[in-house]
């Protein structure tokens, strides 16, 4: 609408001027000469109007323009409105970014924007305090303000599935989670947070669990001693107390079970990894545990089929991995129905080897799927208790994965078994034609 009215005012004051000038050249007898002056005249009143609004924006829209055939009113009233309309903006944006500024200063958490080169955008106030940066660092790359060998790596490395946990500097050695999150056209959202206080609780859960475990031991050991001794006596055996007798047994039994693998647990969480490069004959250990399982099914009758990849074996630790999938299986044969199938299977993978075992059990609810690794969760207490599992089975399989650099992935769906699969990168895996000495026995059985 506006520059249909400004071409139809400039259009008319051309054809205006033009006839006005026409008419003074036939009076006095030079029409052409009137005609070009005329022209020049409007044309000199534009460039002049024009000058005038240059001046009247840079004066801020302080001293209203001359206008010309009206067509400078209607100019500056539109700049005048589209100048107050930006204004309006310009302050809306102003207090946004004000409350944002607020907003992201009140958050515990260190916040620094990052470009796609790396360079420091913002920062806010929990971000000057945990990474000791300032104003002045705005503009700078983020590898010459901190200097954390670690982070820089995070950050370079591009992998941000997982937080970085690295020492803060020049407070004592408190600890830093990092986060690294992409948005924008590769842009980035770095986060600090100092979960030192987190690490320290979690610290002393873990000695606090391994010192009750362990503590635990000798009374255990103590009351399964006495109580074999009086199952052994002929007359209590046979007595009142029989049965009293056979469940204590089989309560303590579990209790030292549950022990162990609290140790364990506790072993995977604290002790840094040693010795993860061991060779380990995969087949044969699966072989060796599909027997463990057949004798642990017992009267259930359960058909456990085996099928392995002989030529591939693994690099890491041959007692936790043998734990690990001992642990997955003996769940399988625990929970799936009398004579269900179960099947074992070691093969390699996309991305390097994989363990799975499926069974056609009665499944697991979607719901429960994120939280079988945590210790002690039971989908269902009473069934759990009744199969005489300790709970802490998978926490221990995704902890030993943890340190072998794998992951465990669960599929299930209630009515139609699970399938559980543990996750080995390529450069775990060994060639037994590498290995001096013979290679396991097939382990290819049903």
């Amino acid at each position: 609408m506006t520059v249909h009215r400004l071409w139809l005012g400039t259009s008319g004051g051309l054809v205006l001027v033009s006839a006005v000038s026409l008419a003074i050249g036939w009076i006095v007898g030079q029409p052409a000469m009137c005609l070009v002056a005329g022209l020049f005249l409007f044309a000199f009143a534009q460039v002049r109007l024009l000058a005038w609004i240059e001046r009247w924006v840079e004066s801020g829209f302080q001293r209203e323009p001359d206008s010309a055939f009206g067509l400078g009113s209607i100019l500056a009233a539109r700049v005048r409105r589209a100048f107050r309309k930006f204004r309006s903006r310009e302050h809306q944006l102003e207090l946004l970014v004000g409350r944002f500024r607020e907003a992201a200063d009140a958050v515990p958490e260190g916040l620094v924007a990052l470009d796609e080169h790396g360079r420091i955008l913002w920062c806010n106030a929990g971000a000057e305090q945990l990474l000791e940066l300032q104003a002045s660092d705005i503009g700078q790359p983020l590898g010459n303000i901190v200097r954390d060998p670690d982070l820089l790596a995070y950050v370079r490395a591009g992998d941000l599935s997982n937080p970085l946990v690295v020492s803060q500097p020049g407070h004592g050695q408190p600890l830093l989670s990092i986060r690294i999150v992409p948005y924008g056209a590769g842009q980035q959202l770095l986060i600090a947070e100092d979960v030192t206080r987190l690490q320290r609780l979690e610290h002393t859960r873990r000695q606090f669990v391994s010192n009750v475990s362990h503590e635990l031991r000798t009374p255990l050991t103590v009351l399964t001693g006495y109580l074999e001794t009086m199952s052994e006596s002929s007359a209590m055996a046979r007595g009142r107390w029989a049965k009293p007798i056979r469940q204590m047994i089989a309560q303590t039994s579990r209790m030292q079970e549950i022990v162990k693998d609290l140790l364990l647990l506790s072993r995977l969480e604290t002790d840094a990894p040693a010795d993860l490069d061991q060779v380990v004959a995969v087949p044969g250990m699966l072989a060796a545990i599909r027997e463990d399982a057949n004798a642990l099914s017992g009267e259930k009758q359960h058909h456990i089929e085996l099928d392995s990849d002989n030529q591939l074996w693994l690099s890491g630790s041959e007692s936790e991995l043998r734990s690990a999938f001992s642990n997955i299986v003996f769940n399988a044969v625990r929970y799936t129905p009398a004579g269900g199938r179960i099947r074992l299977q070691w093969a390699a993978s996309e991305h390097g080897a994989q363990f799975s075992v499926e069974d056609d059990g009665a499944g697991i609810p979607r719901s429960h799927l994120d939280r079988l690794t945590e210790r002690f969760y039971r989908v269902d207490s009473g069934r759990s208790r009744q199969a005489g599992g300790t709970g802490l089975g998978l926490a221990i399989v995704k902890h030993v994965l943890i340190r072998h650099g794998g992951r465990l992935e669960i599929r299930s769906e209630q009515g139609r078994g699970s399938t559980f699969v543990c996750h080995f990168s390529a450069d775990r895996i060994v060639h037994p034609a590498r290995v001096r000495g013979p290679a396991p026995p097939a382990a290819t059985t049903g």
